[in-house]
């Protein structure tokens, strides 16, 4: 599932999809660095938004060089801890 451009903020959660965010939805802070705001977490089975956001494990993909392929530099691990 894809996101629109830059203003649409929400991160949508499945087992089942991902979150694909374009070029025109990351803003570049360095050379190694992007930004993406969300201001909503929905659930995609129920399609509700969360009220208290979960902590989230999430895998970030990024085919730097453009090959169709993801190479073993070309992913990093993240957690979202949203303060509790």
């Amino acid at each position: 599932m894809a996101d629109s451009d830059f203003g649409s903020p929400v991160l949508r959660l499945s087992n089942r999809s991902h979150n694909y965010f374009s070029e025109s939805r990351r803003r570049v802070i360095s050379k190694q660095q992007d930004s993406i705001f969300f201001s909503s977490v929905v659930e995609v089975e129920n399609g509700t938004a969360l009220t208290t956001w979960p902590t989230i494990y999430l895998v970030v993909l990024v085919d730097l060089n453009r090959d169709d392929a993801i190479d073993s530099h070309e992913y990093e691990f993240l957690i979202l801890d949203f303060g509790k």
